[in-house]
Parts: structure tokens; C-alpha cells; sequence
């Protein structure tokens, strides 16, 4: 008897390698939570993080053609000058022009009160807004609040 394998039978298909996914477009939020994602798993000098966020900006950037480094290089050393502790892990996974920074409605009303940011209150904020020229303030403005 010659049994014939089924059509679509994996067994006999060469194996694939799954690609990786592409990387995060860069934020200031995506930057913040994941540089505090790493801060709270390893110890590292201000420059060692530096170094290490700067090589998820040049990796993303070197993606997505769009984004401008040297903005971004700027959101990175802002977010090294402000050391803030908080964790916007979540963030992290977020994709599009809207954010959720993840601060309760207290903190929110004092952006919005004290430093004339904009920010819904359910703390959600338009991160196409950012651009190097007001991302120093915001950045201040955040790390103030928390």
C-alpha cells in the first residue's frame, strides 16, 4: 500500500525563520517607560543608559525613515537629565499618534494647571504634538509632576 502525505503536510516543508518585528517608533513616553523598564531590572551610570537607549533610537530610527535622530537623541538626553523613577512600562507596546502616560488625575490637572500641557484625563496625550522644540519643557513639566 503507498500512502501519500496530505497536501499542506508541515513535516515535509522547509522551516521558515520567523522574522523579527519591527522596532517602536520612538516617543517620549516609549523612551521614558523603557528606560525605566531597564532601570529597575539592572543598576547602570547615567552614561551606560545613555548608551543603551541610544541604541534603541539608532536602531528604530534606522527603521522607521520617517523619524528624525538627532529629535530623538535630544528626548533621550532629557530624559537622562530629568531621572524620573516611574514605571510607563505599558507604554511600551503602544503604537500610533495618542499615548496614555499613566498618571492619575491629580498629576494630570497639574500639567494641565501649572505648565499649560494638554492632557486628557484619563492622562492620554498626543505624542505627534512633540518636537524638539518644546520636548525639554515637557519632559521638565513630567518629570515635576510625578
Amino acid at each position: 500500500m503507498n500512502i501519500k502525505p496530505k497536501a499542506g503536510n508541515k513535516a515535509n516543508t522547509p522551516y521558515k525563520k520567523r522574522e523579527k518585528p519591527a522596532p517602536k517608533k520612538i516617543t517620549e513616553s516609549y523612551l521614558h517607560n523603557s528606560g525605566l523598564y531597564y532601570l529597575q531590572r539592572f543598576s547602570a551610570s547615567s552614561e551606560h543608559f545613555r548608551s543603551v537607549m541610544m541604541r534603541k533610537v539608532k536602531k528604530s530610527c534606522m527603521h522607521h525613515t520617517d523619524q528624525d535622530y538627532d529629535a530623538c537623541a535630544v528626548m533621550v538626553d532629557k530624559l537622562v537629565e530629568n531621572g524620573v523613577t516611574q514605571n510607563f512600562n505599558f507604554i511600551k507596546e503602544q503604537s500610533g499618534m495618542f499615548s496614555f502616560l499613566g498618571i492619575d488625575k491629580d498629576q494630570v490637572q497639574r500639567l494641565q494647571d501649572e505648565f499649560s500641557i494638554y492632557v486628557v484625563g484619563s492622562s492620554r496625550i498626543n505624542v505627534a504634538a512633540i518636537s524638539p522644540g518644546n520636548v525639554d519643557y515637557l519632559a521638565q513639566s513630567i518629570a515635576k509632576v510625578l
